[in-house]
């Protein structure tokens, strides 16, 4: 394995949604964080979400952005994988 994350033999990049990929660490979030990822995950926009949680649509997209970098998701879609991945790991850090 390379040092940033890449097979030397296939150039494919290691990505947390992945199945089979460790899980990320889920720590890192905050309580809204991982509230929003879950909603998210249900294909929920941004304006159901700030509806949902009762907070701006500006501030959903600030947790948006902060927890797809935190768990290294380059998409919406990519971060609800993450979480059909890795539903159990998140669940009990969520707890």
């Amino acid at each position: 394995m390379h040092s940033r994350g890449q097979s030397i033999s296939t150039g494919e990049r290691e990505r947390p949604g992945r199945p089979g990929r460790l899980a990320p660490d889920f720590s890192l979030l905050t309580k809204r964080e991982v509230e929003v990822l879950l909603l998210l995950a249900d294909g929920e926009s941004n304006r159901s979400l700030a509806r949902q949680l009762n907070i701006a649509e500006r501030t959903v997209r600030a947790h948006v952005t902060s927890l797809m970098r935190k768990l290294g998701a380059r998409s919406r879609v990519e971060a609800a994988l993450i979480v059909y991945n890795h539903r159990n790991a998140l669940m009990s850090e969520a707890a």
